[in-house]
């Protein structure tokens, strides 16, 4: 006959399968045991029930809504007739009924199961043990979801006055509800309180060097809400903030440190500082060049922005080698013709060369540009543009001491009105 001892190995393989994520072995593992505790203890165990509940959380993961249930509701019958109506675990199974048809998204059902689960733990301990945590930040959650945002805060501050468990050493546990809260006021545009909810969960890391994913988004978010503000100072202190965090947690060519660098950038551009801006122009575009799949049109955005910023700061240089990037990418067999693009680029160029006396290259770009505008079919358009064109060509030749051609050019100059 097989014994209690068997079914418990049938439950340690489960828990096996469960970690390399083989769902469906696992669950074949917990129907053998339980068919080995129904043959040992009948159908009315707690044992059993826990089984019950283990397969139920398996048909959860895989979605298997109505199969969950059934297994639920078989656990909770169980539990109701061995261990009374006002057990702890009937209230656990409450709130996993609950967590269901939220998940379903009925939210009606969701709110009584939770409900029944929050009266139970109240009238059996407090009002502030952990047990209660789940029915309360689900009931805030739901109620986040239905706009009603009074209700929902109400629940999430319960939440965040909750004893931890023995087994949380810190406030951690309180990170979802402050999160919660902070989304609650943020959608009500209460910036500044959401700003303290997200400061709270930085406080709670405050002693530690982390990398965890709620003290880099905590970074983030206060930096938004700041921005959002208007207060551009504050957000910055929290958007560098967040960059050396993330520099620490994951290197100088994380993927996530480009949108946080681009809010620095903005930062700099609006004070004006166009070296600083630069410069983290050029660091993003070093760590979007790490990417595996480049995409020419971030590559080409990153390049016309670094040969305006190096064009204004007179390194020319740098922006012939922006723009030249630029080009090379615009005039790629597979790239997609732009003619305002090529325009305002030879025009750039142009303007470098002018700048730079690089007389022969100014010519170049000017005849480039005049190609481009002759074999448009709207000329008529483009004729003002032309004159101007024309003009600068005639210029630079005579700066060759070109003459002839420089009375060619400047002729072309007046047909075009």
């Amino acid at each position: 006959m097989l014994s209690p001892r068997t079914a418990k190995t049938y439950i340690d393989l489960a828990k096996d399968k469960i970690k390399t994520g083989n769902l469906d072995d696992a669950l074949k593992n917990y129907q053998k045991s339980l068919e080995i505790q129904q043959q040992t203890y009948g159908q009315d165990s707690p044992l059993i029930a826990n089984t019950y509940t283990n397969i139920a959380n398996i048909f959860h993961q895989q979605k298997r809504y109505q199969e969950a249930h059934e297994a639920l509701e078989k656990a909770l019958k169980i539990r109701i007739k061995c261990l009374g109506d006002s057990h702890p675990s009937v209230a656990t199974t409450y709130n996993q009924i609950a967590t269901l048809y939220q998940e379903q998204g009925n939210l009606e059902e969701a709110i009584k199961y939770f409900q029944m689960s929050l009266a139970l733990n109240t009238a059996q301990i407090n009002e502030n043990h952990p047990a209660i945590r789940k029915s309360v930040e689900g009931l805030g959650t739901i109620k986040m979801k239905q706009g009603e945002y009074q209700e929902a805060e109400k629940f999430f501050r319960r939440s965040v006055t909750i004893s931890p468990t023995l087994l949380v050493q810190s406030d951690k546990e309180n990170i979802a509800a402050l999160k919660n809260l902070a989304m609650i006021f943020e959608s009500q545009s209460k910036f500044s309180e959401a700003i303290e909810q997200y400061e709270k969960i930085i406080d709670i890391y405050s002693q530690e060097n982390t990398k965890e994913p709620e003290y880099l988004e905590a970074l983030l978010k206060i930096g938004d809400l700041y921005k959002m503000k208007g207060q551009l100072d504050q957000a910055f202190s929290y958007f560098s903030r967040a960059a050396e965090s993330y520099k620490l947690a994951y290197g100088a060519s994380c993927q996530d440190l480009v949108p946080i660098y681009e809010n620095i950038i903005d930062y700099y551009s609006y004070k004006g500082n166009i070296e600083e801006s630069l410069n983290y122009l050029k660091k993003n575009l070093e760590i979007i060049m790490e990417r595996e799949d480049k995409d020419p049109v971030i590559l080409k955005k990153y390049y016309k922005r670094i040969g305006t910023h190096a064009e204004k700061l007179n390194k020319f240089d740098l922006a012939l080698y922006a723009y030249s990037s630029f080009l090379e990418l615009a005039e790629a067999p597979a790239a997609e013709e732009n003619f305002d693009e090529k325009i305002s680029l030879y025009l750039s160029l142009l303007g470098i060369y002018e700048k730079k006396e690089k007389y022969f290259e100014a010519v170049q770009y000017c005849q480039k540009l005049l190609g481009l505008l002759i074999e448009q079919p709207k000329l008529d358009e483009l004729k003002a543009r032309a004159s101007i064109l024309y003009e600068k060509l005639g210029d630079q030749q005579i700066k060759q001491k070109d003459y002839k051609e420089a009375t060619k050019s400047y002729r072309e100059s007046l047909n075009m009105f």
